[in-house]
């Protein structure tokens, strides 16, 4: 079998002349090196059908060089391998695959040049560096640590944030309810006091009837029996509040006697059980020269007591309530003088107890209209009570007192 050619279109040859040319030295070419004939025209009609693709044939497709597109070379006359390929060639590759390497064995293909590419120049470099160079180096690697170390850094800082503010809002609401805790401490006098006492007196002689006067805890205190320190004991309530920073204390050189001199402070109740409730009351301050008597603040205000009698006033027995309109309210506050009620080691009050002697009265006078009585029924004012009482003496008084030395 004469060795393929390609035929030059200046020198067109026959089959004839062909076969009649001098024979020269064959080579042999094995079956996977013979090129198939690119059959064009009507040569088809006469050529075998095609057998079914094997994977000889797309090896042989594969392996061919050259361009997409190009023509094999035919063989010649006698060849059993022709092809024919007159019906229409596949559709075109986008890419033709790289030949795979040692090191692509058992790797999953890639698509496209870049990504073929990309792996040959990772794969022929250092493995453990080839990686980091094919996707930004140790310079990226570098700034996605530092973003990484920042991100740790801000969540440890908010989340210490965040503990300590749960930390102390959990303090501030299981903290109980403690009246002494509501304020930071102070310079004394300033702050919250309970002032414990005992009801050490009572005087009705501002009314004709007894009964229309009454004094929390409607029970006089007896040094001598000792059940009735609970059932006489009065505390009340108060914030002591400075109105400039300059106010006078017990430490101070000045002694003004009665009526005194402005303290630059002020007293206000809080929690008061009697329901007698009054705010910023200016405290006055008085001293003697001689200490004969404890400085202290002392202050008023005049306030209407209400008063439900003990005992029916009325002929028909209708309940009443009775207002005492000019009633005066008086503090004095000892700032040396000891006291000795409650006993020691007795826990009354809810505030730190004042650590001295203090003194409050409330004070009624006799006359015209005293009390006003009304009658009073299922918590309703009604009409006025105009008999059964006289008015008595303004020289008169009426006194409840209570103390926390007796």
């Amino acid at each position: 079998m004469a060795s393929p050619r390609h035929n030059s279109p200046s020198s067109p040859q026959t089959p004839d002349s062909t076969s009649r040319s001098p024979g020269r030295k064959r080579n042999p070419l094995t079956s996977s090196e013979r090129l198939a004939t690119i059959t064009e025209g009507g040569a088809a009609a006469n050529t075998p059908p095609i057998p079914r693709r094997s994977s000889q044939r797309l090896s042989a497709l594969l392996s061919g060089s050259g361009s997409h597109g190009a023509r094999h070379p035919r063989p010649g006359p006698g060849s059993q391998s022709s092809i024919d390929t007159s019906r229409a060639a596949p559709p075109s590759y986008g890419w033709v695959p790289p030949p795979l390497d040692e090191n692509d064995v058992g790797n999953p293909p890639v698509e496209g040049e870049k990504l073929a590419e990309l792996r040959r120049n990772t794969s022929s470099q250092d493995p453990k560096r080839g990686a980091l160079r094919g996707r930004g180096g140790w310079g990226r690697l570098a700034l996605i640590g530092a973003g990484i170390l920042l991100v740790i850094i801000a969540l440890a800082v908010g989340l210490g944030v965040g503990l300590g503010e749960k930390h102390h809002n959990h303090s501030s609401s299981s903290t109980p309810s403690n009246p002494q805790s509501t304020l930071p401490p102070q310079k004394f006098p300033l702050g919250q006091y309970s002032f414990v006492t005992a009801l050490t007196n009572v005087q009705t002689n501002c009314t004709s009837n007894a009964a229309v006067w009454q004094c929390y805890p409607f029970n006089v205190y007896n040094p001598g029996v000792s059940s009735t320190i609970n059932a006489s004991t009065a505390t009340f309530n108060w914030i002591i509040s400075n109105t400039s920073s300059n106010y006078i204390t017990n430490n101070s050189s000045e002694t003004p006697a009665s009526p005194g001199v402005p303290a630059l402070l002020s007293v206000s109740s809080i929690s008061d059980p009697f329901g007698i409730t009054f705010n910023s009351t200016p405290l006055s301050y008085i001293a003697t020269a001689d200490n004969s008597t404890s400085p202290r603040y002392v202050f008023d205000f005049s306030m209407s007591k209400m008063v439900i009698p003990s005992t029916s006033i009325t002929s028909d027995g209708t309940s009443a309530v009775c207002f005492f309109n000019q009633t005066s309210f008086q503090g004095t506050i000892y700032l040396t003088a000891a006291h000795n009620f409650p006993p020691s080691g007795t826990s009354i009050g809810g505030y730190e107890q004042w650590p001295y002697a203090v003194e409050i009265m409330e004070v009624a006078s006799g006359g015209s209209n005293v009390p006003d009585c009304y009658e009073y029924v299922n918590g309703v004012v009604g009409s006025p009570i105009t008999t059964d009482l006289t008015s008595e003496s303004s020289n008169s008084q009426c006194l409840c007192e209570y103390r926390n030395y007796v």
